[in-house]
C-alpha cells in the first residue's frame, strides 16, 4: 500500500481484474476516459472505490479497487438524478428572478417539483426551461466539488440569500460539507454527482397540478417511456403532508429542530399523533358511510406501520358503531426453516412464498362468510407458530356491522 504523497505510482485494480497504474490524486474521471466504453448511451458516472461510492471527481491517494458503475447500475441512477436536479435549479435561476423551486416527491420515473413564479406553469414556459437546460448541457460545462466546514458552508449560504439553507445547516451535526458549482450556481451535495453536464441529456419536463414533473430515462434504453398518469390519492397524501397548514412547521426540518431545541418536541409529537389520528378518525367514518364493503386492504412497505394503523382503524370502526375483526399478515409468515433466502442468502420475508397463501386463501373467504377460523399466531422470538387465535367473521345474518381488515 503506498501512502499519501508518495511519487511511486498507485495500483488501481478494476472489476475484470485488470490493473492500471497512475499517479497519485488520479481523478477517477482521468481513468474512465481511456477504458473502452461497451455502449456510448452509457457513461460511466460514478465508482466505488474499495467499497465507497464517490464521484468521477474524486481524486485516488491509495491502492484501491475501483468498481465503476453507469446508468444501468443503481448507484448511476442516482447520479443522473441528482445532476439533472442541479441543472434543472441552475436552468431555473438563470431564467427567471424571484422564483421558488421546490422538489416535492418521486411520482414513477420522476420527480415532481412546485414552482412558484409570477405566471402559471405552462408548456411554452416548461419548453423554456427545457431549451434553457440543454443548452447547458450541450456546453458540457464542470461540475465542481468543494468541501467546506460548516461555519464556512453557513456563512456561504447567508451571502448568497439562502436563510432556508444556511438555518438547516446550523442544526446539522457534520463539521465539513460537500457543495457543488455549475456556472454561477452552487448548491449543497447530496451525494456524487457527475463531472460536468454533458452526462444527462435524456430528459423531459411535463406540466402536472400546479407543478411539473422532470422525468428520467429507464435505466434499461435510455429512452423516456414514461405515461403519466393521475395519482391523484397519492399526490394528494404527499402534497398534504407538505402543507404548511395541514402538518406541524410544514415539515421543514430547520423550524422543527429549533422547536425541539427550545423543548417542545413532546408538543410537536402530540400534535403529530393528533393530526394522524384525526386522519384516521376520518377514513372510520368513510368506511362506517358504505354499509355494503366487507373488506379493507391496507398496503405499505415492511415495517411501515400496517399492523399498527390496523389497530388504531379497528378503535375508531369500533367507535362509529361497527365491529371490525383486524387480521395480520405477519402471522401467515411460514415457518424461518422454510423462508426463502435472497441472492446473499439471508432470509426474504419479503417475497410471497415467505406467507402461507394456501392458509390465507382459505381463511379469507370464510371469514367473509360469517365463519369462525383459527388465525395462526406467529412468534419472531423463535421463528414459528406457536398458537391459534380464533375469529369471527362478517355475515349479514348475525351482525350487520362486521367488517374484515387485513394489513
Amino acid at each position: 500500500m503506498h501512502e499519501a504523497g508518495s511519487s511511486a505510482p498507485l495500483r488501481v485494480t478494476l472489476r475484470d481484474g485488470t490493473v492500471q497504474q497512475v499517479p497519485w490524486n488520479t481523478k477517477i474521471v482521468d481513468i474512465t476516459r481511456h477504458l473502452p466504453r461497451e455502449d456510448p448511451a452509457y457513461p460511466i458516472l460514478a465508482a466505488r472505490v474499495d467499497n465507497k461510492l464517490h464521484s468521477l471527481s474524486y481524486q485516488l491517494r491509495k491502492d484501491c479497487r475501483l468498481d465503476l458503475h453507469t446508468y444501468r447500475d443503481p448507484e448511476g441512477v442516482e447520479v443522473y438524478r441528482r445532476t439533472l436536479c442541479m441543472i434543472l435549479s441552475r436552468a431555473v435561476t438563470e431564467l427567471r428572478t424571484n422564483t421558488r423551486l421546490v422538489i416535492a416527491h418521486s411520482m414513477g420515473n420522476g420527480y415532481y417539483y412546485d414552482y412558484y413564479t409570477d405566471i402559471s406553469v405552462s408548456e411554452p414556459l416548461l419548453e423554456t426551461i427545457t431549451d434553457k437546460m440543454r443548452e447547458i448541457v450541450e456546453k458540457d460545462e464542470p461540475i465542481e466539488r468543494r468541501v467546506l466546514s460548516m461555519p464556512e458552508a453557513i456563512e456561504f449560504f447567508q451571502k448568497l440569500g439562502h436563510t432556508d439553507k444556511a438555518r438547516l445547516l446550523k442544526h446539522t451535526e457534520a463539521t465539513k460539507l460537500a457543495v457543488y458549482s455549475c456556472g454561477t450556481f452552487t448548491d449543497l451535495g447530496h451525494g456524487p454527482i457527475a463531472p460536468s453536464t454533458g452526462y444527462t441529456r435524456v430528459f423531459q419536463l411535463k406540466p402536472y397540478h400546479n407543478g411539473f414533473i422532470l422525468i428520467f430515462p429507464e435505466p434499461g434504453d435510455m429512452q423516456i417511456h414514461y405515461q403519466l398518469k393521475s395519482h391523484r390519492k397519492v399526490f394528494n397524501v404527499y402534497h398534504e403532508r407538505r402543507s404548511g397548514g395541514k402538518t406541524p412547521r410544514g415539515q421543514q426540518r430547520g423550524p422543527l429542530q429549533r422547536d425541539s431545541d427550545l423543548g417542545r418536541a413532546p408538543e410537536l409529537i402530540r400534535v403529530a399523533e393528533a393530526l394522524q389520528e384525526k386522519k384516521i378518525a376520518q377514513l372510520a367514518d368513510t368506511i362506517a358511510a358504505k354499509p355494503e364493503g366487507k373488506l379493507i386492504l391496507i398496503a405499505g412497505p415492511s415495517s411501515s406501520g400496517k399492523t399498527t394503523t390496523a389497530k388504531r382503524l379497528a378503535v375508531q370502526l369500533q367507535a362509529s358503531g361497527l365491529r371490525p375483526v383486524a387480521l395480520g399478515l405477519d402471522d401467515y409468515f411460514v415457518n424461518r426453516d422454510d423462508t426463502p433466502l435472497d441472492e446473499d442468502g439471508n432470509l426474504d420475508y419479503e417475497v410471497l412464498e415467505a406467507l402461507d397463501v394456501t392458509l390465507f386463501n382459505e381463511h379469507l373467504p370464510r371469514l367473509l362468510a360469517g365463519q369462525e377460523v383459527e388465525i395462526p399466531r406467529f412468534n419472531f422470538s423463535v421463528g414459528r407458530r406457536d398458537g391459534f387465535k380464533p375469529r369471527f367473521g362478517w355475515t349479514t345474518t348475525r351482525c350487520s356491522s362486521w367488517r374484515a381488515s387485513t394489513a
